[in-house]
């Protein structure tokens, strides 16, 4: 995932706590966002927005995005992201519960399981990457936050398998692997 200009500069005017750095974008993610279930639409607003539709939620979360080639994840060949705020293990904590169900990868390092790919990594921008990927990961742990993990289950999109069973998951939904 390269970062141009143009990255660099929708980052300023759409995320400006979030920062580049050489190897990494570092800050907070301010994010307004709903899902409508019925039609499985993901939306994001503008942060001085409130549509007051169902399941809006205005949040932000301390992260950083790994960008450097030695940080990109094994599998998928996306940026790692990390959430260092302490909110993730203070909800795995209090509310009890396990660190898989909210897609972290504590077994490993700590980054966010963000999801099985939808098209192949060199071919996703970074803002896709923020709006698709990340800004509905984030969402989906502001909303087990405040509503618990059993409505999230109920009233969020489905979720995919953990690790390779995800993302054959995901090949045969886009048609690449059959069996």
């Amino acid at each position: 995932m390269k970062i141009t200009s143009k990255c660099r500069d929708w980052i300023k005017q759409e995320h400006p706590n979030l920062r580049i750095k050489r190897t990494a974008i570092v800050g907070t993610l301010q994010f307004a966002a709903s899902y409508e279930k019925r039609r499985d639409l993901f939306y994001i607003w503008d942060i001085d927005i409130d549509p007051h539709t169902a399941n809006f939620i205005k949040d932000c979360f301390t992260i950083i995005i790994n960008i450097s080639e030695g940080g990109l994840d094994e599998n998928t060949r996306l940026p790692k992201v990390y959430e260092i705020g302490g909110r993730t293990k203070s909800l795995i904590r209090e509310k009890n519960i396990p660190y898989r169900e909210l897609h972290i990868n504590l077994d490993k390092d700590g980054s966010c399981c963000l999801t099985a790919l939808r098209m192949h990594p060199e071919q996703i921008t970074l803002r896709e990457f923020i709006e698709e990927l990340v800004t509905p990961f984030f969402y989906r742990l502001s909303y087990v936050e405040k509503y618990g993990l059993k409505k999230a289950k109920a009233s969020l999109w489905p979720e995919r398998p953990h690790g390779n069973d995800g993302r054959l998951e995901a090949l045969q939904e886009m048609g690449i692997f059959d069996i």
